[in-house]
């Protein structure tokens, strides 16, 4: 018996070694199990890989582009945006009876991004496929199954299975994308009284599903769809109300900060009020509901941190759809929120507006505003910040609503977005040792890798941290758990410039079946069934000792208490007969028991 003690004792010090597994992640299955926002999505690019959804810089060349929808025609306008800005001669267009709204991505994952419209005069979505000449109207897929004027549109995965879906105010459809692209035979009719300007998608009730809110204009609501994860066939729907019959308008961001989705309603013709509704665990609580007396709002809002002062504000594109003028307003965000004593006139133009979109066109640090104006033979404005005095002009023929996606992470407009892979499961305890991961990362762009791990199938207070990872080298920390998930976050400078992520690979060392201990220091390895071994992780330095006792509490042996390095440590095969037998720690002075069960042949 002395001599079992004297090897145990020596045996326990020795560093731990074991064999490797390996967590790869590499094609559209893989990832396609993880969450992100509407702006990313588990795309079939090469193998498979997380990108994201928009794309803003249609020539390639590295500047914003933008796009007018005349409201009856005859064209649809794409203004190319290079280093001295926006003008009529860098221009081209495309035949149209009268569009409504626009998105743009690449659809099929040929590096070209595809023009997706609705056609407002002309009962139809179509998509004009790009390519290394720009596009053709006879290149593209026309769906007809609309009823009524289609003003807008979205795209987003909604059902994660690789390929972009087109959300269309027609009065409300979803139009599935598959490798083929699109018929009017994959669709789901969604319903609204008449949805209108704008669609927006996005996880209000954060259960990894992307949801769809219209805006249904002739009615006193405006309707959120929440995806049921079968193609919104029987989604639940929540009816949030708005003013009058006219709801003409939407913005989503989390205005307050306080982790969801927050929503802007504004109105058309004599509608002179807009509407926050603010979210709260999940609901949209009546008193939560904030009332702004913008005057005429038919342009719509766009949030954008415009003061840098870490609040958004929200840009109000003030006429009436009528005929009347009006200034875009600045409401200035605020830790109590918004009011009508604090915002700003832009009073240097007087646009009819009908839409617009919020962005550094110049890369100067700036946010600048691009203003769709729906007169007659008139122009389209590009305000450059901080003050909006300076400005560039583009012809339209009575602009529609155009560009209504959002630039940025829909909760903060930051120039960041985050995927969060599923839950691996090792199997047995595992400490994650190596990581690398293959990523597209033009100028500004970047892909980085979090990875936190545990001992339970869902992440609790008993896990690690989230640790930073360099791609290709070892994990320096101690990161030790038979459950594992990463973090990959996608930063940009530029929206021209997206970073795409083809690849993970997290390499681990096999511990045993592993338990974590309550007292958070501790990570034990029951390794075989016939014998007392055992695996044990320190995660910082530790007073540590140890005994074993049967069943009936009598000591078998024990290490008297002294001080241990963080590492992982062995306890060598023990030979016991059959039994249930209790490992008792003492770490700093508390105690911890572990039962471990042995079975003899």
């Amino acid at each position: 018996m002395h001599n079992l003690v004297v090897a145990f004792v020596l045996l326990l010090f020795l560093p731990m070694t074991g064999f490797a597994g390996v967590w790869l992640e590499t094609t559209q299955v893989d990832f396609a199990d993880g969450e992100c926002e509407k702006n990313l999505y588990a795309s079939h690019r090469g193998d498979g890989a997380v990108e994201f959804v928009p794309r803003f810089d249609i020539n390639g060349d590295g500047y914003f582009d933008l796009v007018a929808c005349d409201d009856s025609g005859p064209y649809i306008r794409i203004f190319y945006g290079g280093a001295g800005g926006f003008s009529a001669s860098s221009m081209d267009s495309l035949p149209s009876p009268g569009g409504g709204g626009v998105d743009i991505a690449d659809i099929n994952c040929d590096d070209y991004p595809d023009l997706i419209v609705t056609h407002y005069r002309g009962g139809r979505v179509s998509v004009y496929w790009g390519s290394g000449s720009g596009f053709s109207p006879s290149a593209r897929t026309d769906l007809t199954s609309v009823s009524g004027s289609v003003e807008s549109c979205m795209l987003a995965d909604l059902d994660k299975d690789g390929y972009l879906d087109i959300v269309a105010a027609c009065p409300g459809k979803i139009f599935w994308g598959d490798a083929t692209g699109y018929s009017d035979s994959r669709n789901t009719l969604l319903g609204g009284a008449t949805p209108q300007h704008n669609v927006e998608i996005a996880d209000f009730n954060r259960d990894g599903l992307l949801d769809v809110i219209l805006c249904n204009r002739n009615a006193s609501w405006n309707t959120i769809y929440y995806n049921d994860g079968e193609r919104f066939l029987h989604p639940d729907t929540l009816a949030l109300s708005f003013l009058g019959d006219i709801p003409h308008g939407l913005s989503v961001a989390d205005l307050d900060g306080n982790g969801w989705l927050d929503i802007v309603m504004t109105g058309h013709a004599s509608i002179l009020q807009s509407y926050i509704w603010y979210q709260y665990d999940g609901y949209f609580p009546v008193e939560s509901l904030k009332v702004l007396e913008t005057g005429f709002s038919y342009g719509g809002s766009a949030t954008a941190d415009f003061n840098s002062d870490k609040f958004l504000d929200i840009l109000f594109l003030c006429s009436s759809g009528t005929g009347i003028h009006s200034h875009p307003l600045i409401y200035w965000g605020s830790d109590t929120g918004f009011y009508d004593a604090l915002r700003t006139e832009i009073t240097t133009v007087l646009p009819l507006a009908s839409g617009g979109l919020v962005a550094d066109f110049d890369f100067d640090q700036s946010l600048d505003i691009f203003i769709d104006n729906a007169e007659y033979s008139s122009f389209d404005y590009i305000l450059y910040g901080p003050d909006f005095s300076r400005r560039d002009t583009v012809p339209v023929n009575m602009d529609h609503h155009s560009m209504t996606r959002e630039i940025g992470n829909v909760y903060n407009r930051h120039y960041e977005e985050e995927y969060l892979s599923s839950i691996f499961d090792a199997g047995t305890g595992a400490s994650w040792r190596y990581a690398e991961w293959n990523a597209y990362c033009p100028e500004g762009g970047f892909v980085f890798l979090l990875l936190r791990a545990g001992e339970t199938p869902e992440p609790d207070s008993t896990w690690t941290r989230w640790y930073h990872l360099t791609s290709g080298e070892e994990i320096t920390d101690t990161i030790v758990g038979t459950y594992a998930q990463y973090k990959a976050l996608f930063a940009y400078t530029k929206p021209a410039y997206l970073p795409i992520l083809y690849s993970v690979r997290l390499e681990y060392d096999s511990l045993g079946v592993g338990e974590t201990d309550e007292l958070g220091n501790i990570h034990f390895y029951s390794l075989c069934v016939s014998n007392l071994s055992a695996r044990i992780e320190l995660s910082h330095p530790t007073m540590f000792s140890i005994s074993v006792h049967n069943i009936l509490g009598e000591k078998l042996w024990s290490l008297p208490e002294r001080s241990c390095s963080p590492g992982i440590y062995e306890i060598p095969p023990i030979p016991v007969p059959s039994g249930v037998y209790l490992y008792r720690f003492r770490l700093d002075g508390r105690l911890l028991v572990k039962r471990k069960v042995v079975l003899r042949d």
